[in-house]
């Protein structure tokens, strides 16, 4: 069932059908030519490089499923182009995705800041690669006996990565993947501080950009 917030023109999908469309990427693509504007079925193709055959497929399935609708029709020399549009915002409550896609939204979400994260990682490590300090990655054995990979410093002159790069000199740079073991009270606690300490920066105009990427969650076991 679609139903659109007049307020902010945002369709409300509560269908599992039409969610699953919004909740792919690869379905997802052949409705953008339609949110950005009007649009024919011929435009939106030759915009996404499809055969007009398969984006009339998608068109009528969108179409069917209450994510894009008929607008109007533009007169030409036979039959007129129908034309479509797609609201420019939807919402999908989380009680209408299955567990696998809430997977796959989540991992999407992470995406491209982790890939920003991880590239900003390595430029960063780069700099301290020649650092008076031999740094490099260690395996070991940790606590449950799996093969753990972090940052340290050569064993002969062992000294915390992170503690090394507080130094005025060093690239701001931070990083940890940290098990910890909190009841709830101290895991809300912890919460509320990263909330806290993040709105402290936001919003502030300085000339570099940083990414930040946070994560705190139980850990589902078995």
């Amino acid at each position: 069932m679609e139903r659109t917030d007049s307020t902010s023109a945002t369709a409300v999908i509560d269908d599992p059908a039409a969610a699953a469309v919004l909740l792919e990427a690869e379905r997802l693509r052949y409705l953008r030519p339609f949110m950005l504007r009007e649009s024919s079925t011929a435009e939106a193709a030759a915009e996404l490089g499809v055969s007009v055959k398969d984006m009339a497929y998608r068109v009528r399935r969108m179409e069917e499923l209450g994510l894009l609708e008929a607008t109007r029709e533009r007169p030409r020399k036979g039959r007129p182009v129908r034309l479509y549009r797609a609201p420019g915002a939807f919402f999908v409550p989380f009680a209408a995705v299955p567990a696998v896609d809430m997977e796959a939204m989540v991992e999407r979400l992470l995406e491209m800041p982790r890939r920003r994260l991880v590239e900003g990682l390595v430029g960063a490590l780069g700099e301290v690669a020649h650092d008076v300090h031999r740094w490099g990655w260690r395996l070991e054995l940790d606590r449950e006996q799996r093969i753990s990979i972090g940052p340290a410093a050569d064993p002969a002159r062992p000294l915390p990565l992170m503690r090394s790069l507080l130094d005025q000199d060093k690239p701001a740079l931070y990083m940890a993947n940290i098990p910890l073991q909190l009841d709830h009270a101290a895991a809300k606690e912890l919460q509320r501080e990263l909330a806290g300490l993040v709105e402290r920066y936001d919003g502030r105009a300085g000339p570099d950009t940083y990414m930040l990427t946070l994560g705190l969650a139980p850990e589902r076991t078995g």
